[in-house]
């Protein structure tokens, strides 16, 4: 039921009425985000790590598109090349940019606005006459905060702290794939140059057996010294075979830094050439203390103690209550009623 001008019972002016309102509320509703399930299945995620490969397009379009490109395809795979194709591929950043996309988004939260709150009650007086006048009490009310003691920009200033924080560990992370790179093709140069001596060891000491066996039989020398001659030749082969299982470890651990299969390296060309010089002179000590102040973790550290500064000053800032603004009107049996409300929480309980 819904009422007319005059106070009486009617149908077609309520009727016209509410198709504002429900306009609002689909309105409202449209704009709503609704939960998109995205479940991760591990038969899916294997198949996309099995099917990354290095001659992959989208990958050499990266390459290509750096400050320095690299040249396609490319003669040999250095360290550059390498940690260019970890950046693409390893789920480390990914992650890392992923929190940065996080803490941005709670950055866009921290600076919104409370909601205003709307009440509508409606009532029904029961003991009204018949005919004189509506018996319905219609009460509408809204609730403004308005919140005091700085609230908003401590907590804006701690999302904005945390999100540079995550920004700077983007840098971090990647950093951190770099170094892995590095030291998983340091193992594999280490591991292949000491291989390739010991088969060379091997060749002459194989060699020098063969002389040995026939000093031996010729009663040139005794059996003590073929023995001898035998066990370095033995020390020799095991510690190659043990110079191999280090290089396929490196290999296989190559692979994991950059993010792909060991199949992804098969019949790949890698380069050394950056471990063939010494390291250069460490730069003036004016270098160095710039560097150590700009460390990416460092200054991440330091984002993220403000933030909690900032959230200290919020918890400070929380014993002053918000104030309310409740603006209402209220249509009591034709009677036209405005109200104007102003809550306070009172810090009794608790403070």
């Amino acid at each position: 039921m819904t009422l007319t001008p005059d106070g009486l019972p009617g149908r077609r002016t309520g009727h016209a009425r509410r198709l504002p309102a429900a306009g609002v509320v689909l309105f409202s509703l449209a704009g709503c985000v609704h939960y998109q399930p995205r479940p991760i299945a591990p038969e899916p995620a294997l198949a996309v790590l099995e099917a990354r490969t290095l001659d992959n397009p989208d990958l050499t379009s990266f390459l290509k598109s750096q400050p320095q490109p690299i040249e396609w395809p490319p003669a040999a795979w250095d360290l550059r090349a390498l940690t260019l194709a970890a950046f693409y591929y390893h789920p480390d950043l990914d992650v890392a940019r992923s929190n940065w996309a996080a803490a941005r988004a709670g950055s866009v939260r921290a600076g919104e606005r409370p909601n205003p709150n709307f009440n509508f009650e409606p009532g029904y007086n029961s003991t009204t006459p018949v005919g004189q006048v509506t018996p319905w009490i219609l009460t509408f009310a809204l609730d403004f905060t308005v919140e005091t003691a700085g609230k908003r920009g401590h907590r804006v200033a701690a999302a904005r702290q945390l999100s540079e924080a995550a920004r700077l560990n983007v840098a971090v992370a990647a950093w951190q794939v770099r170094s892995g790179v590095r030291q998983a093709l340091l193992d594999l140069y280490g591991a292949t140059g000491t291989a390739a001596l010991q088969q060379r060891q091997l060749d002459v000491l194989q060699e020098n057996l063969g002389l040995l066996d026939r000093q031996l039989a010729a009663g040139a020398i005794s059996p003590f010294e073929l023995t001898q001659a035998r066990l370095v030749f033995d020390a020799i082969r095991l510690g190659l075979e043990d110079a191999r299982r280090r290089k396929a470890e490196a290999y296989v651990h190559l692979a994991g830094a950059l993010g792909v299969t060991t199949h992804a390296l098969d019949g790949l060309s890698l380069s050394f050439g950056s471990f063939d010089e010494p390291p250069a002179d460490l730069p003036a000590p004016s270098v160095r203390r710039q560097a150590l102040l700009n460390r990416p973790d460092l200054l991440g550290a330091l984002a993220a103690y403000e933030a909690t500064q900032a959230d200290l000053q919020l918890e400070i800032a929380r014993q002053y209550p918000d104030l309310h603004l409740g603006p209402g009107y209220q249509m009591d049996q034709a009677a036209n009623k405005w109200t104007l409300g102003l809550p306070v929480a009172l810090p009794v309980f608790n403070r």
